[in-house]
């Protein structure tokens, strides 16, 4: 209990300092007083906890593709606001110590997120969680490839390509008349979507269990150089579609006490991709020539990430003996995969048929 005294001794004093004192007294009280105040609402926020809830909407002036960059505000107009904190569980002065949380951010938007969680300090945690993000690079990339978004990109309908193919003369886009009208826009864009959950039980109070296991899929495309053959070599920036998951997974047994604490745990990681590769058309070769004659490519390809796994298993633990010598140790195995053969040497049928070049590469398995 807070207590405030006021002691006035007065020897012949006037009664301006008299008055003095009753006003330093009355400060000094209310002072106290919003101390008081402030330190009973940090122990409501600690005892009782509190939820909160955002509901309304925004608006978009304008248009801005890099403004939605992880956001997903690029569009012009208006969008939901959407955000919530929401707390609960037994008393704080009740014999237990059970706790839940709710939370979500951005919930109106491509960005959003929801957690939860729910345990007991002490016995155990179960969390939950759901995120999206957008990653948005460029919305002037053009292109006269058709197809874009699919593993096969194909040049336009009727398309020419008037470099002298008996010769010597360089393929340039200066040989391709249809290029200009063929041009059109293609968003460069991503979307991750993620998943998780965990879960933490204290099997004694010195020993604690963990597993956590998230999955997240992506979507979209991205830009990825190439190097066509053709004489001589040209290069362009083309269109990757992606379509890919990537599970996790990790779990761990935990003892903790005064004179040590060991761990033995294990980490996996799952990689598969829809899409084993892209193939191309040559836009740079001479429309009527033959490999024979041009000594180039009508079919281009590029091999994607492929299918992998990597699994990992490590122990780590110490001891102290006493205040000067302790004893650590930390050990671990780590295999990775790739579960997927690697793609043919060349894509060009018609190279292999007129025996330009060998396939050596096709039917190499995986390591």
């Amino acid at each position: 209990m807070n207590r405030t005294q006021c002691r006035f001794v007065i020897r012949k004093n006037t009664l301006l300092a008299l008055s003095a004192l009753f006003v330093g007294c009355s400060l000094a009280s209310v002072a106290q007083a919003e101390q008081r105040l402030e330190g009973d609402e940090a122990f409501d926020k600690l005892t009782k906890p509190v939820s909160t809830m955002e509901v309304g909407a925004g608006y978009v002036s304008k248009d801005s593709f890099k403004a939605g960059d992880y956001t997903g505000l690029n569009n012009e107009g208006a969008y939901a606001i959407g955000n919530l904190d929401l707390r609960g569980g037994a008393a704080y002065d009740s014999a237990s110590a059970l706790r839940w949380r709710v939370k979500g951010e951005n919930l109106g938007l491509d960005s959003r997120r929801v957690d939860a969680e729910y345990g007991e300090q002490g016995k155990y945690r179960i969390k939950a969680g759901y995120s999206e993000i957008p990653k948005l690079r460029s919305d002037s990339y053009q292109t006269p490839y058709t197809g874009t978004g699919s593993t096969y990109l194909t040049k336009p309908a009727g398309w020419v390509n008037t470099t002298a193919f008996a010769g010597t003369a360089a393929s340039t886009t200066a040989n391709m008349p249809q290029l200009a009208a063929s041009m059109h826009p293609v968003p460069i864009e991503t979307e991750r979507k993620k998943g998780d959950a965990g879960l933490s039980v204290f099997v004694t109070s010195a020993l604690e269990l963990k597993a956590n296991y998230s999955e997240e899929h992506k979507s979209g495309n991205k830009l990825i150089g190439n190097s066509m053959w053709s004489s001589p070599s040209a290069s362009s920036l083309l269109v990757e579609p992606n379509d890919f998951n990537t599970r996790q997974f990790d779990a761990s047994l935990n003892y903790n006490s005064k004179k040590g604490q060991f761990r033995l745990g294990y980490y996996g990681s799952l990689f598969d991709n829809k899409n084993t590769g892209l193939q191309f058309d040559n836009l740079f070769y001479p429309t009527g020539g033959t490999p024979a004659t041009t000594n180039a490519a009508t079919l281009g390809q590029l091999g994607l990430a492929p299918d992998n796994e990597f699994h990992k298993f490590d122990i780590s633990g110490n001891y102290k003996f006493d205040r000067t010598t302790r004893l650590a140790l930390k050990a671990s195995r780590s295999t990775g995969t790739q579960n997927q053969p690697f793609l043919p040497y060349m894509a060009d049928n018609n190279l292999k048929a007129n025996g330009t070049l060998q396939n050596p590469g096709e039917g190499i398995p995986p390591k």
